[in-house]
């Protein structure tokens, strides 16, 4: 199994989640699920610059812990996790909305 990071556009908690094999992280706790070779990529004299801003990025969201076969299997399982918190959630409340996916779904 390989382990995949994978942005959540347009969901924001403020504590780890676990959905079956899936789990969620605020962006903040981005950095410390890296792997050690990630974050010496941030420090690259090359690709640093860039790594970092994406990082950045990333950091302002949600990420998703997947570990799967493949990265197809890892966008299924995150697309089916996702799908169930936004039922979870439309059903408990009737004025907070429900957009957040991966990114180009919504």
């Amino acid at each position: 199994m390989t382990t995949f990071l994978l942005p959540v556009e347009g969901l924001t908690i403020t504590c780890p989640w676990e959905i079956g094999r899936v789990q969620l992280y605020p962006g903040a706790q981005l950095r410390s699920l890296l792997g050690d070779n990630a974050q010496a990529m941030l420090g690259h004299k090359v690709i640093g610059a860039v790594t970092t801003k994406f990082v950045e990025e990333l950091e302002q969201g949600t990420v998703a812990r997947v570990e799967a076969t493949d990265i197809d299997a890892a966008l299924d399982l995150l697309a089916l996790a996702t799908d169930l918190l936004r039922v979870f959630l439309k059903k408990g409340a009737r004025f907070r909305t429900t957009m957040f996916g991966l990114p180009g779904q919504m």
